[in-house]
């Protein structure tokens, strides 16, 4: 399982691509009940828009792209306007092609 380090207005997840889609909602729900979760505002954003952000990294890992920046994961509270579009939409895309 990878590291995670949660404050008040993200959740970093160290080495992300290694988590296979399949276990991604269950981690999150793990670091949900053992951390702080309650007293962190990333809590507000739903489990589609945490998968579509970690897809879209983990995506880019994948085709090399930027990899000392997509290796991790900085699922932050609140998001900036071009994250609310882009990871929706790339991230679903990038879904289908993670394992």
């Amino acid at each position: 399982m990878p590291r995670y380090k949660l404050t008040k207005n993200n959740l970093h997840i160290e080495d992300s691509y290694q988590v296979p889609k399949k276990d991604f909602a269950k981690d999150i729900d793990i670091v949900r009940e053992s951390l702080s979760w309650i007293e962190s505002e990333v809590r507000k954003r739903s489990m589609f828009s945490l998968k579509t952000e970690w897809a879209c990294h983990n995506f880019l890992y994948r085709l090399g792209i930027c990899r000392s920046r997509t290796k991790d994961v900085d699922l932050n509270y609140p998001q900036l306007w071009w994250e609310k579009v882009v990871y929706p939409v790339f991230g679903c895309v990038a879904y289908i092609f993670i394992k």
